[in-house]
């Protein structure tokens, strides 16, 4: 740049940044705009020297302690935004239209106690400034698990981030991870409950957590809460004996999964038991709730080896549901029951029984994995069978159904290799890459797959402690609103 260009910049520079509120509110017909972009577009290399520092102050969320909230003060009223950058991925706040002398925003995705440079900008339509600044993000609390990226193949992912629920008692809650496994947002279980499943809600990009007692013995304490990304409450929904898994539909309404205690008399010794069995419920918008199914109208009970394990006390743990997911295309909804064996289709609309898959009746192909202590059921995109399954090894199968005969064919499985038993959860996701994202509940481990069945990435818990499970990959929403699922239903 010559000398007359750069003296013609610091010119426009100078007799811009003395414009006062006056001057900026009479009749310009001409936008200025005085921004980083702008300063570096004439001057070049170095130009960050004549970024001013933001006369601001930043203190660290309450209810996240690596959330960041920036707040400053113009002389003159403005929209306002931030811009800044971790790991190199940008980020933007989202934009405050309303013209205000006070600006305040919360950055978000940080690292545990990582130092990162911000950008803040001012709009008031003519003129557009800007100043610079850091702000170092505290870390989440002890009562939060951490976990360990033994396996990173950098570059090769479907996402940036992945959601991850510790259904434990000690360290639980809900998890977002960046990739190198830092935690980038987190929310405690509340006290005296354990949080089973998340989601995010396709209606308000909210992250709905289904929370239910610890000890599995008062039904009452089960519910579903609605949070932001800047971790506050909007809702929180009884949901009467809920357990394990949710899934939000796109018009606001939910289904969930919940007990169904019963008397029983067991016929071959004429003794009285108190019996769980299962329901699938569903709550409207506008809060009404509908018993879809009960595992009690359809199946005969069965005192089986795992009938009197303590799971509820000492009731009768009969069919123990635990995993629920819906299909669109399908219209129906798939049920794992544990105990059972086996996965049922349920209709949406009429509650019907429209499948059964597994069980003691199952007839299965040469070489192919028994359904086993399911969990995680759902249709993968070639319209088969997905869950992961627990026999002395805890394995995620496909399976094909024959229409005719039912006879369910092995086509894809993982797991073996790693030979981890998972005494409880497992969940298995199909990717829109096409491969898949493991959870092997309580082995304790996650893992990434691309297409051709290769780990592109492993995160390692604490085996025997961590109970990992809800396990979905993420995005940062452009808007700056927090995050969204990288992967669409099918």
């Amino acid at each position: 740049m010559n000398q007359m260009s750069w003296m013609a910049t610091i010119g426009l520079i100078r007799s811009t940044a003395s414009l006062s509120e006056q001057d900026l509110n009479q009749s310009h017909s001409r936008r200025v705009v005085l921004g980083f972009g702008t300063v570096c577009a004439l001057l070049g290399s170095g130009c960050t020297q004549l970024v001013p520092q933001c006369d601001a102050t930043w203190s660290l969320s309450s209810d996240l302690q690596n959330a960041v909230v920036l707040t400053w003060q113009t002389d003159y009223t403005a929209a306002s935004w931030v811009e800044y950058e971790v790991d190199g991925h940008s980020f933007v706040t989202p934009r405050i239209d309303e013209a205000r002398s006070d600006h305040s925003h919360t950055l978000l995705g940080l690292p545990p106690v990582t130092t990162v440079s911000y950008r803040a900008y001012t709009d008031n339509g003519r003129l557009t400034r800007t100043c610079k600044g850091e702000v170092t993000s505290g870390n989440p609390p002890g009562t939060v698990a951490r976990y360990t990226v033994t396996q990173d193949a950098t570059g090769t992912h479907d996402s940036n981030y992945v959601l991850v629920v510790n259904a434990s008692e000690e360290q639980g809650g809900t998890l977002i991870l960046n990739r190198a496994g830092e935690i980038v947002w987190y929310r405690d279980r509340p006290a005296g409950r354990v949080t089973s499943h998340a989601e995010v809600d396709p209606v308000t990009g909210h992250l709905l957590l289904f929370h239910q007692d610890a000890d599995r013995l008062d039904a009452s304490l089960s519910e579903m809460e609605r949070v932001d990304w800047m971790g506050a409450c909007h809702q929180r929904a009884s949901l009467w004996g809920g357990h394990h898994s949710l899934v939000p539909h796109d018009d606001g309404a939910l289904a969930w999964l919940a007990v169904d205690i019963r008397e029983w008399t067991d016929p071959e010794t004429g003794t009285l038991r108190t019996v769980v069995g299962d329901r699938l419920m569903r709550t409207e918008v506008d809060g009404s709730e509908t018993e879809l199914f009960s595992t009690w109208d359809w199946l005969p009970v069965d005192v089986h080896t795992f009938f009197d394990f303590p799971y509820y006390g000492e009731m009768g743990d009969w069919t123990h549901a635990n995993g629920l997911s819906y299909s669109s295309k399908r219209g129906s909804y798939l049920m794992s029951l544990g105990h059972m064996d086996q996965v049922v289709e349920i209709d949406e609309q009429s509650g019907l029984l429209l499948g059964q898959y597994g069980g003691d009746d199952a007839q299965y192909s040469d070489d192919t994995t028994p359904i086993s202590f399911p969990h995680s059921p759902q249709w993968s995109r070639a319209d088969n069978l997905m869950l992961t399954t627990t026999d002395g090894t805890t394995v995620a199968v496909e399976y094909a159904i024959d229409s005719e005969t039912g006879v369910l064919t092995e086509v894809w499985s993982h797991g073996r290799e790693e030979a981890l038993y998972s005494a409880a959860l497992g969940e298995v996701q199909e990717l829109d890459s096409g491969g898949h994202l493991v959870s092997f509940g309580m082995g304790a481990l996650v893992q990434e797959l691309n297409a051709e069945g290769e780990v592109i990435w492993s995160l390692q818990g604490r085996a025997g402690k961590d109970r990992m499970t809800s396990i979905r990959l993420l995005n940062f929403r452009e808007d700056g609103l927090g995050w969204e699922s990288a992967s669409g239903e099918h």
